[in-house]
């Protein structure tokens, strides 16, 4: 299956990855803290994530108590380097990289590994240098383990643990990804606490032909799969009750049939809010995104005209209210 290139959004997450129905996933449990232990509400993580060939940046907001948590799901053939920087307003930050190419991605195993982080940021203006160096963790095949050094090695624990979710999801990925075409997989979760909703609503309607809709609904942790044809303009509406609803555009016009082989995928992770009081959130009743094939490149990608001015747009809302 192609992979399917994209921005990747705060908010919106637009995160592509060839198929398979094999995975290895590592979850990031970061806590933020300042020098003396007490957590930093709201801070943020920039991840480079170098299983995307564009090398695109996304970023991932934490919640009141510092915990950002973030799923890395690991696809065989591809490199799984991660690079990221913990931030938080008014403090230096730090710097991880993450190496897992040596991992055993053959097998199906509701097992992941988890890295448990307490990350300590000094005061500092993002004009200063921080401390030099980076924390480099890299998996080692012939201990089957993880190794670590540099400044925060003592700050991270990291462990096998099991994954209720994993073995449902590869279900519905493997059940999917047979059926060929474009398949669209992801999690629905809370904006503030990044916890999956289940039960949440994605409306699939065809703009070509008017009247035709499928609702498809998440399970208990929030994660989706379906399939969609070729030759269709999609309208997608996530939704979940007492939430605002987030509306994608999906034009699969127009693929020649010598570039369908093999089926496109991609991993959209939608983040919903409630209605925020003395703000105007109409301007969500339009698309967030809009991907269309592009020839050249033989891919469908998403058209930052129409992105870009409604991410920011709802990116300094959404900085003005975090900490209500």
């Amino acid at each position: 299956m192609k992979q399917w290139c994209g921005p990747i959004l705060l908010g919106v997450l637009l995160l592509p990855l060839a198929l398979t129905a094999q995975y290895n996933d590592i979850l990031l449990l970061v806590t933020v803290k300042d020098p003396g232990g007490e957590p930093l509400p709201y801070p943020m993580i920039k991840l480079v994530d170098q299983n995307n060939p564009t090398g695109d940046a996304y970023h991932l907001l934490g919640d009141g108590k510092g915990l950002i948590e973030h799923r890395l799901t690991g696809v065989s053939g591809q490199p799984r380097v991660y690079e990221i920087e913990v931030i938080a307003e008014g403090h230096l930050s730090e710097f991880l990289r993450l190496d897992a190419t040596g991992m055993d991605l053959t097998s199906q195993t509701s097992e992941v590994w988890t890295f448990e982080m307490d990350i300590h940021i000094r005061k500092g203006s993002a004009e200063q240098v921080g401390p030099q160096g980076v924390t480099r963790c890299w998996y080692v095949h012939k201990t089957n383990e993880f190794k670590c050094e540099g400044r925060v090695k003592k700050a991270i624990t990291i462990k096998r643990s099991n994954d209720p979710d994993l073995i449902a999801r590869l279900a519905m990925i493997a059940a999917e990804d047979a059926k060929g075409g474009v398949m669209v997989y992801g999690y629905l979760r809370d904006h503030w606490s990044d916890a999956g909703i289940a039960d949440g609503e994605i409306n699939i309607m065809r703009l070509d032909i008017p009247g035709e809709e499928k609702v498809i609904r998440t399970n208990e942790f929030g994660f989706y799969a379906f399939t969609l044809g070729y030759d269709r303009i999609i309208h997608l509406r996530y939704t979940a009750v007492g939430m605002v609803p987030k509306i994608l555009v999906l034009d699969l016009l127009g693929i020649p049939k010598s570039d369908r082989e093999g089926g496109y995928g991609t991993n959209i992770d939608v983040r919903l809010f409630e209605p925020i009081p003395g703000e105007d959130l109409s301007f969500l009743e339009k698309p967030m995104g809009r991907a269309r094939y592009v020839a050249e490149s033989g891919r469908l990608d998403w058209d930052h005209s129409v992105s870009t001015p409604i991410i920011r747009q709802l990116d300094e809302i959404l900085r003005r209210n975090r900490k209500r």
